[in-house]
């Protein structure tokens, strides 16, 4: 007999003499067995309990055990364990202060999302797209001085897994995936919703100004998870994936003839990497394959890698921090220099 004790209790039978089981009760008062509870329901596959299970765990997620259930969701893909992202969704966020080394919890969004996109502009942290029980058109930003998030228009499209850019004192949002189908369109299977979503080539941009938002020509290709930064007066497009493959191709945008151009394609395919901007040159980091570096230098118009390595992860992002005292502790030698010339 097994006794699981979710503020109530469900009694199961089970068949504990064939599993060769001794009888126990399964206690679970705090957010410390969410976690074992989950683990149990899965491994003796109790269909019984995975509703009641599901709703007890999204009422009792919180920042200690919200990543080891998206691990857990992630390595078994049950019916059961494929809801749980759906859930795993948080509106909190917070603050690191480096004078004192410390984390910091900071007002809460309007809104939950995962798989958004965020930037900064005019001393605020904007926040895009994502999404919840669905892909999200809105977004907000988070203003330091008064510790609030504030919504505001929403986007044209709905958008997940985007690029999101400032520049000129706007916002851009570039490509992601809206959610639809569309058998005209690229198309990517996501495993954890199981439906096909459309890869957007689409872009706009937001005015703070007149709270709105203006589409802009569309992208050659169809692009989510890719890197989006404004570099040299233009917004660059890197990577991420068209709906059937990785892609090392890039493009930039002319916000003066409202124009997209082909780039030189990378040395290798990227997708679910970072890019950021430092001493006048692009930097593509990747971690999915094999802890890879390229930077691209518009002087030259050719990528070339910089650092390569064997640690993988899949998600990785990075940041340019200038000023720190002991920058050289966090620097590694550079691997030789590889160059792709343009064909």
């Amino acid at each position: 007999l097994k006794c699981f004790h979710l503020h109530m209790i469900f009694i199961v039978r089970t068949f504990h003499k064939l599993l060769g089981l001794s009888d126990f009760t399964y206690s679970i008062s705090d957010n410390s067995n969410n976690f074992d509870l989950m683990m149990e329901v899965h491994q003796f596959n109790v269909k019984s309990l995975e509703q009641t299970c599901f709703d007890v765990l999204k009422d009792h997620l919180c920042p200690e055990n919200c990543i080891g259930l998206w691990q857990f969701s992630g390595i078994n893909n049950t019916l059961f364990c494929r809801r749980l992202p759906n859930a795993v969704l948080l509106i909190t966020a917070e603050r690191y202060q480096p004078n004192i080394n410390q984390w910091t919890f900071i007002a809460s969004m309007n809104e939950e999302r995962i798989r958004a996109s965020c930037t900064t502009l005019n001393n605020k942290i904007y926040i895009c797209g994502g999404r919840s029980n669905r892909v999200l058109n809105t977004a907000e930003y988070y203003n330091p001085d008064t510790n609030q998030w504030t919504l505001i228009t929403p986007m044209g499209t709905p958008r997940c897994d985007l690029g999101v850019v400032a520049y000129m004192g706007h916002i851009f949002t570039v490509g992601g995936r809206d959610g639809f189908r569309d058998l005209r369109s690229a198309e990517a299977y996501d495993p954890v919703t199981n439906t096909c979503n459309r890869v957007l080539n689409t872009a706009e941009y937001y005015n703070p100004d007149t709270n709105q938002w203006t589409l802009i020509t569309p992208m050659g290709t169809p692009r989510c998870d890719l890197g989006v930064v404004a570099y040299m007066g233009h917004i660059f497009a890197v990577g991420g994936r068209d709906g059937f493959r990785d892609l090392r191709s890039a493009e930039a945008y002319d916000p003066v003839t409202n124009t997209w151009y082909d780039v030189p394609e990378m040395v290798h395919r990227h997708r679910y990497f970072d890019i950021a901007v430092m001493n006048k040159q692009i930097f593509v980091v990747s971690c999915r394959t094999g802890k890879i570096v390229e930077c691209y230098d518009y002087t030259t118009n050719t990528w070339s890698v910089v650092f390569s390595g064997m640690d993988h992860n899949d998600w990785v992002k990075c940041c340019v921090i200038s000023g720190l005292p002991n920058m050289a502790e966090y620097c590694s030698p550079r691997e030789p220099i590889i160059p792709r010339t343009q064909v």
